[in-house]
């Protein structure tokens, strides 16, 4: 999901050239879009799943809660490690309290994990270390992590916050700003 292109990400999920676990990993995160504030991106993750038109793909178009999705999701059985741990984070519970720790795995160089958490974050709570956290590292020497901790700034408003996103503005990083 590179670049926001929703439709790129379902477009490579060309059977056989893509493992299962890949594909329900893309698949649920297109799915969890279908309830972000930005109606372009609804549209954009529903014919995303529409388009890919496997079975895991309907049953995500017809989910209503996340909780729901979380459901179909624990329901893909897999021996990968990856996938797991994967599955563990992707499922924390809207609501949650994170801290610092948590917040920090934003720097792992593993793209499926911190792209998840930056999405995982935005419907989490934070606790103050975190929330601190999350704005020292909106102004991270790497773009990368700029770009995460932005990201799920967004979804938690405060003074800081607005400063933070403010001074991202400006940002040399095309996906920063």
């Amino acid at each position: 999901m590179y670049d926001w292109n929703y439709y790129g990400a379902a477009y490579a999920l060309v059977p056989g050239f893509v493992s299962e676990e890949t594909r329900t990993v893309i698949l649920a995160m297109l799915a969890d879009k279908k309830w972000d504030p930005v109606k372009g991106t609804v549209v954009q993750v529903t014919d995303a799943l529409r388009f890919d038109g496997s079975v895991t793909a309907q049953q995500l178009l017809e989910v209503n809660t996340r909780e729901g999705l979380f459901d179909i999701v624990r329901g893909h059985d897999s021996s990968e490690l990856w996938f797991a741990q994967w599955l563990e984070l992707f499922t924390i519970p809207d609501e949650t309290v994170v801290g610092e720790a948590t917040v920090e795995d934003l720097r792992t160089e593993d793209s499926i994990t911190s792209w998840t958490l930056a999405n995982v974050l935005r419907r989490c709570h934070l606790d103050a270390s975190g929330k601190q956290r999350l704005l020292e590292m909106a102004s991270d020497g790497s773009a990368v992590i700029r770009w995460r901790a932005v990201h799920a700034l967004g979804a938690h408003p405060s003074d800081q916050t607005a400063e933070a996103l403010r001074l991202r503005l400006k940002d040399p990083g095309q996906w920063v700003r």
